[in-house]
């Protein structure tokens, strides 16, 4: 696959390279799609957990609403899937 990469986004990646975190173009083009990936996983989990629970909602199992409960629940669930939330 051939691609036309745009100057701006040329730039960012030479920035990247400049700061000295990435040692070549295509190891800075693999972190971002490293981080793409993990950012769809974990919107992929809260869609999956909107889901249970509006299911949960629409059967009639709805407990009370715990905000630290649900806070640690949800970094258990992007922890697992390698992000950070």
């Amino acid at each position: 696959m051939a691609i036309q990469i745009p100057p701006d986004v040329e730039d960012r990646i030479r920035a990247q390279l400049h700061r000295g975190a990435f040692s070549s173009e295509i190891d800075v083009i693999w972190e971002a799609l490293d981080t793409l990936e993990k950012r769809q996983a974990g919107l992929e989990s809260l869609k999956q957990m909107v889901a249970e629970a509006d299911a949960q909602i629409a059967n009639g199992r709805i407990d009370l609403f715990d905000r630290e409960r649900t806070k640690q629940t949800l970094r258990e669930r992007l922890a697992s899937n390698g992000t950070d939330g």
